[in-house]
């Protein structure tokens, strides 16, 4: 039996291998529905400023489908991650924007 990993836990690392994929998140507006994003990119955001935290890092996701998120924390809910909160923000990426300008993008920051 795999143990999911806590948030905690979650480094960089653990996202790089899984580009691509779609992750779900509970929505908080609405228990029991789940917004669907891709992760399109994991970024190192160098060192933690506190001796002997995590690396920062973030997510960048596109939501496809769907009405846009909320400004809430979502529930996170994917195999091998232990359940949690993360605050997903809405972000602009000029490069993806120029790609796909009907583009919703989101971020959620490790620091």
């Amino acid at each position: 039996m795999v143990v999911p990993l806590a948030l905690a836990g979650f480094m960089a690392a653990h996202f790089t291998s899984r580009l691509g994929e779609v992750f779900a998140f509970e929505r908080p507006d609405a228990p029991g529905e789940n917004a669907s994003l891709v992760l399109l990119e994991v970024k190192d955001l160098g060192a933690s400023p506190a001796p002997g935290s995590r690396a920062r890092f973030s997510l960048l996701f596109e939501l496809r489908e769907g009405r846009p998120l909320s400004v809430f924390p979502h529930l996170l809910q994917a195999e091998s991650f232990e359940p949690c909160h993360l605050l997903i923000s809405r972000v602009a990426d000029p490069a993806l924007m120029r790609q796909n300008p009907v583009g919703r993008f989101y971020e959620v920051v490790f620091a």
